[in-house]
């Protein structure tokens, strides 16, 4: 519980710093949706946010949005 507030907290801080900041920084988006996804991960959604299959391999498009 105490990593996805943590998690969420890091997510809602970027989402801020990066609308008001503006311009190149809006680049921090991709991370902050990414760390958010982790964050609901430990406090809601558990191990199907990351997109596991049953063999332990992950999809493409969990892979890619949860690079950073």
């Amino acid at each position: 519980m105490k990593y996805g507030a943590l998690f969420s907290t890091l997510c809602a801080m970027l989402v801020y710093y990066a609308i008001t900041s503006g311009g190149l920084f809006l680049l921090l988006l991709w991370p902050a949706v990414s760390i958010g996804i982790v964050g609901l991960g430990y406090l809601v959604l558990a191990h199907r946010v990351f997109g596991k299959r049953p063999d332990g391999s992950t999809a493409l498009a969990s892979t890619l949005l949860l690079l950073p």
